[in-house]
C-alpha cells in the first residue's frame, strides 16, 4: 500500500491509473457481453470543458468527468464543470477504490439515461477551492457532493447498463 503522504501528492498519477483501469473495465464488460459490443473512447487533451472522457456506443454518447474516491473517505464535495450540465449525456463517475489494494472497488453515478442533460447546474452551490486557510468561489463549477449520485456502490457491468443501456 503507498504511503498516506504518496497518494495525495501524485494525484493527478492515481487519476490516470484508475482512468486507465476504468477503461479497461467497462471496455472488457461490454466485449464478453452476447453479442460483443464495442466501445469508442476518446480522450480529452484540454478538459476546460470539463469533460475527461467522450465514451460512444451506438447512438448513445456520454461526456464523463471522472472522479476518484478511495473507499474510506467521507463523502466530500467535487468541483463539476458548469458545461457538463448542459453537455447532452454529461455525467459524473466516481470511481471508489481499496486504498490497501488499489483496485476498484465499485461506481458511483450522477447523471441521466442516454443521451439526457445532467440537470440544472442552479440546484448546486457554486463550486469552491481552498485558498491558503480559506474557501473562495470557483465560477464556473458546481459543488457536487457523491450523495447527490443517482445511482451508488455500482458494478462496473450495472454501470454499464445505466450508461448505455441493457445489451441487446
Amino acid at each position: 500500500m503507498p504511503d498516506a503522504k504518496f497518494l495525495p501528492a501524485n494525484s493527478l498519477f492515481i487519476e490516470n491509473l484508475f482512468r486507465h483501469a476504468f477503461l479497461y473495465e467497462i471496455s472488457r464488460e461490454l466485449l464478453l457481453q452476447d453479442p460483443p459490443r464495442k466501445l469508442t473512447v476518446l480522450n480529452s487533451e484540454v478538459d476546460d470543458s470539463g469533460v475527461d472522457i467522450v465514451l460512444m456506443l451506438g447512438t448513445v454518447t456520454r461526456h464523463v468527468q471522472m472522479k476518484t474516491l478511495n473507499k474510506r473517505m467521507a463523502p466530500n464535495g467535487y468541483n463539476i464543470a458548469d458545461s457538463v450540465f448542459q453537455i447532452p449525456g454529461g455525467c459524473v463517475i466516481w470511481l471508489r477504490y481499496d486504498q490497501e489494494s488499489m483496485t476498484p472497488v465499485n461506481y458511483h453515478f450522477f447523471g441521466k439515461q442516454g443521451n439526457g442533460i445532467l440537470g440544472n447546474q442552479d440546484d448546486f452551490e457554486v463550486g469552491r477551492r481552498k485558498k491558503g486557510s480559506t474557501w473562495v468561489d470557483r465560477p464556473g463549477y458546481r459543488w457536487v457532493k457523491t450523495s447527490h449520485a443517482t445511482h451508488k456502490d455500482r458494478s462496473i457491468s450495472e454501470l454499464c447498463a445505466i450508461l448505455f443501456g441493457e445489451e441487446e
